[in-house]
């Protein structure tokens, strides 16, 4: 399966009619801006975290903390984008009068208070758990230096539907560090497709 960035990213991916507020599984994909390297290198086979991949491994786990009705079952943090898996179990009921999320990016407000992400929506969805997450990400690495830092608009999501989706879903998550040389994400393929590497 080969993950396209510049297919997924330039218009709107969301399933028409979908209700991404119900229980469900999802594998999401959400890269960085212009596929720039933030978390560290695969080397021999093998993704090495640097400080820009370890907190954004610890955002993505401290999502359990904000939201007790999801699970994490599976993640991978590659240099320039993450594949992970995010179940909703159930939904949480708030009669809060709140407005709609329209954007799944961090703005000014969000990067600013994260918690106002909570409150913008009532019921949990699954954009609200991405945007909460690059919200926090951005915030701890730009504090850890990288203060240009920032993600691509939006992210992809497939649904899963079955165990053998799971089964294969997880399984490419795993072994995506193996494909890491050939992955269209990474920079020097996109070099070498345009003539500067041969």
């Amino acid at each position: 399966m080969k993950f396209n960035p510049e297919k997924h990213h330039r218009h709107s991916i969301r399933l028409t009619g979908y209700d991404y507020s119900r229980a469900g599984t999802y594998f999401v994909t959400i890269c960085t801006q212009d596929r720039e390297c933030f978390f560290g290198d695969v080397i021999e086979n093998q993704m090495i975290l640097n400080q820009n991949g370890i907190i954004t491994r610890n955002c993505w786990f401290g999502l359990l903390k904000i939201f007790n009705n999801i699970q994490l079952p599976d993640v991978v943090i590659m240099p320039n984008h993450i594949h992970g898996i995010i179940i909703i179990q159930y939904q949480v009921k708030n009669h809060r009068s709140c407005r709609g999320l329209i954007h799944q990016t961090p703005d000014i407000d969000s990067i600013e208070n994260p918690e106002w992400i909570l409150m913008r929506i009532p019921s949990l969805t699954l954009g609200k758990v991405i945007r909460h997450f690059k919200a926090h990400a951005t915030i701890n690495i730009r504090k850890n230096g990288a203060g240009h830092f920032q993600w691509q608009r939006n992210y992809y999501e497939e649904i899963i539907r079955n165990n053998k989706e799971m089964d294969y879903k997880r399984s490419y998550i795993t072994n995506n560090p193996l494909e890491w040389e050939e992955d269209e994400a990474n920079p020097k393929n996109i070099r070498k497709e345009e003539g500067l590497i041969l």
